[in-house]
């Protein structure tokens, strides 16, 4: 039990860092979580995988491509071993999750819009088309998107699907977000809100992106009356009637 506590504080501590862009302490308290994984369930169980990802994401941020590439091969060495496991959907969302992020940072847009589309395809599978991985496999690919001027409108559109997922899940009183989950996900829904925000103040969009944001620093814990204040104000100014949004707005 002891160690199952210390393997949990070193994941949200790793997490923590990166989300920081403190990637260099971050790789540490990652490195301690892959030791830990592997002394507590072995160095073959799927329950490594998280620790292989988030290695490679820290090395994708230090520009290391080489050594997340190197993450990821493990981690799909150890996915072959346990093909037949419950959980294979969920992990292979998370591995092409990070394989689709390396090649982002390579630069290589289509390679990486292939692996998030198998993000979202393995994550549906696992938990529904409007779960929280599949929200994330939506917001990679509208990044990818874009980078793309021409194709500005689609990653829209794959933007919009991100937060009518996340408007959703948050009309669930039952909802519980994993701690994991909580750090990457506001910084994805600021990212949108800014964007959309940059593209035109009071749109529909902005308004549910506001929203969105709002309500999910509520149910986290960290409630911002800027925020809401805003997307309320911006809600009843284009008097719009989506009913998740106004469950929370009025």
């Amino acid at each position: 039990m002891k160690q199952e506590k210390i393997l949990e504080l070193s994941t949200v501590t790793a997490l923590a860092l990166l989300q920081s862009g403190n990637h260099a302490h971050a790789l540490l308290a990652a490195q301690q979580f892959l030791v830990l994984a592997g002394d507590i369930y072995g160095v073959n169980d799927l329950r490594l995988i998280p620790a292989y990802t988030l290695l490679a994401e820290i090395c994708i941020g230090l520009n290391k491509h080489r050594e997340a590439d190197q993450h990821l091969q493990k981690a799909n060495w150890v996915i072959k071993r346990n093909q037949e496991d419950e959980t294979i959907n969920q992990v292979f969302s998370r591995l092409y999750r990070a394989m689709g992020l390396l090649e982002a940072a390579k630069g290589n847009t289509e390679d990486a819009s292939r692996l998030f589309a198998e993000q979202v395809f393995y994550a549906s599978l696992w938990a529904g088309t409007e779960s929280i991985g599949a929200a994330c496999g939506y917001f990679n690919l509208a990044n990818m998107a874009a980078r793309n001027p021409g194709m500005m409108q689609v990653a829209i559109s794959f933007y919009e699907r991100t937060l009518d997922c996340w408007l959703q899940l948050l009309a669930d009183e039952n909802l519980d977000i994993p701690v994991l989950e909580k750090g990457e996900t506001f910084n994805m829904l600021k990212a949108i809100a800014e964007t959309m925000e940059s593209i035109s103040a009071e749109s529909q969009s902005t308004a549910k992106a506001l929203t969105t944001l709002a309500w999910f620093s509520e149910r986290i814990g960290e409630p911002n009356d800027s925020i809401k204040t805003r997307a309320t104000e911006l809600v009843q100014k284009l008097k719009l009637s989506n009913c998740n949004i106004l469950q929370y707005v009025s």
